[in-house]
Formats: structure tokens, sequence, C-alpha cells
């Protein structure tokens, strides 16, 4: 027998984290740039949903934030993933192909 998935991995903030570890994987984003990236993929997010994962992440040491100048405000505080963030990625990426392989296998 195979080891059982964890649902709460896959429950829906399970599945935004993965997304968002994902968007922060390739450079620093601030909250607002995660929620565009997410609402051009047709996800609707609200930046409520986004803040708690973003504190879970770098609570963990997984992301760490900065902050980059802004033209007319304020600095805007960034996230982007630490050495730790890219194992839990490659972890993510891992677990997403054995359950999407699970998925398809279900009925055959």
């Amino acid at each position: 027998m195979r080891t059982p998935f964890h649902y709460l991995k896959f429950s829906s903030d399970g599945l935004l984290a993965f997304m968002i570890v994902k968007i922060i994987s390739r450079r620093a984003h601030s909250v607002y740039e995660i929620q565009d990236a997410l609402k051009q993929e047709g996800f609707i997010v609200s930046t409520g949903s986004i803040y708690p994962i973003m504190s879970a992440l770098r609570k963990a040491g997984h992301a760490r934030c900065g902050f980059e100048d802004g033209d007319a405000s304020p600095a805007i505080k960034t996230y982007e993933l630490t050495e730790r963030g890219i194992g839990l990625l490659s972890g993510y990426r891992s677990d997403w192909k054995r359950l999407t392989g699970a998925v398809a296998g279900l009925g055959k």
C-alpha cells in the first residue's frame, strides 16, 4: 500500500500555498502582485487569504520579506523564497505529481 496523502496539503489553503510558493519562486512579489498573478490565471483570491499564508511561510523560514521603493509611494513589502522554501516547492511539486497520477488512476 502506498503512503497516504495528507488531505490538508491538498485542501484549498494547501493548494493556495502551493500556488503562492510557485509564484514567489521566480522573484520577489508583493501581496498585491501575488493576488494579480493568481487573478491572471483565473483565481480570485482576497489579500486577506494571502497574508496569513505569507506569515506562516515567513515564520517557518520558507520565505523572507524585503522592501522595494515605490515611485510615489512608501516602500512596498515583498516576499521571496529562501533555500528552505525552494525545498518546500520541490516537495509540493513531487506531491502534486503523485496526486495527479493517483487521481488519473481512479476508476480504472
